[in-house]
């Protein structure tokens, strides 16, 4: 995550976080599963923590590593800091992401990709605090600024909706995982005019004491006509991980 914005491509929400426990309190009644969770218990983000993501992007495949990093404040809130790393094509990459987590769930508050920052005018929710096959919507704005010259490069609108799907279990890498959280996400980038630029749509899972084991975007590009110019897919899939000093293995993620 992100991660916004290409700004939406250059700077996709990475959503690498942490989850040490969840507890969901399944509830049938007149037909409706109601879903109940501790989000701060799902995301402990100690800083200790390590993820590491295999990542295919239309063909090429690399590795991604993503470590809490610390805590800053930004907009008044203590947020922490997820600090990721690859290398593709020989070129090293580093992006940065403010994340924190209250009543409305996890939210992020700051983007980096680089040399430039991403602020929004209102924090975006991530993983929101959400009944099972309920949705948040949201629309902020959102500016791109230069990391050393703090000046402004680009302002954009950002919209779109994320969606509670249901449990899951998925097999990585990392192992097998049950009970994963699904969450649908679609984001739309316009210009100040509404011309949309760029739109995406992510499946996440995240596993309960893990957090995102696997992830699915799909990128598209729309010219000037409104119509597309490009569309493309990213798989990310955690390879292995390090949570509160215990490493996760293909043996643990089944216990």
């Amino acid at each position: 995550m992100f991660i916004v914005g290409g700004a939406m491509k250059k700077f996709k929400i990475k959503l690498f976080f942490t989850s040490a426990a969840i507890i969901l309190i399944l509830i049938a009644t007149a037909g409706v599963c109601l879903a109940s969770y501790d989000l701060k218990e799902y995301f402990p983000l100690g800083e200790a923590d390590v993820w590491k993501y295999t990542v295919t992007e239309e063909g090429s495949v690399f590795e991604e590593s993503c470590k809490a990093a610390g805590k800053e404040a930004v907009q008044q809130v203590d947020t922490t800091v997820i600090l990721c790393k690859s290398e593709v094509s020989g070129v090293l990459e580093e992006s940065a992401d403010n994340v924190s987590i209250d009543s409305g769930g996890l939210k992020i508050y700051k983007s980096r990709e680089d040399k430039d920052i991403v602020n929004f005018s209102e924090p975006i929710p991530l993983y929101p605090a959400l009944e099972i096959g309920s949705t948040k919507q949201f629309q902020v704005v959102l500016t791109v600024e230069d990391y050393d010259t703090k000046d402004i490069k680009e302002s954009k609108k950002l919209s779109g909706n994320v969606k509670l799907a249901g449990l899951e279990d998925v097999e990585v890498v990392a192992g097998k995982f049950i009970d994963c959280l699904k969450f649908v996400s679609y984001y739309e980038e316009a210009t100040d005019d509404g011309l949309k630029t760029e739109d995406y749509e992510c499946t996440s899972w995240l596993a309960p004491g893990v957090g995102k084991v696997k992830e699915f975007c799909f990128y598209s590009e729309y010219g000037s006509d409104q119509n597309k110019d490009s569309v493309s897919t990213i798989l990310s899939e955690l390879s292995s991980a390090v949570i509160n000093g215990n490493k996760i293995s293909r043996e643990s993620a089944t216990k």
